[in-house]
């Protein structure tokens, strides 16, 4: 081995490669943790803003059947169907001994 070698591998270069190579995978750690973040920031604002304009189309479509009649009674046996349970299912009441 040449002088320059010998010198390079002394003692105190070994602990500076080593915290060298050390806060390098730190900055890879936290590195890869904020890309994870912000880009499941980035598609959670792309759906909620996928669902606030879908929101805004419906409404602007609902508007035409504000005072129709047919519509209304379609809405009314809607809700009622989602609120009742199905045969189905079994309906357990909580205070019943």
């Amino acid at each position: 081995m040449t002088r320059a070698m010998r010198n390079f591998f002394t003692i105190g270069h070994r602990i500076i490669l080593l915290y060298t190579a050390i806060t390098l995978c730190a900055i890879a750690m936290v590195a890869a943790v904020l890309w994870y973040w912000t880009s499941d920031y980035d598609e959670n604002l792309y759906y909620s803003y996928l669902e606030e304009r879908a929101e805004l189309i419906t409404h602007e479509n609902l508007e035409r059947f504000k005072d129709n009649k047919l519509y209304d009674a379609y809405m009314r046996q809607r809700n009622q169907a989602v609120a009742t349970p199905f045969a189905t299912q079994i309906v357990l009441d909580a205070d019943d001994n």
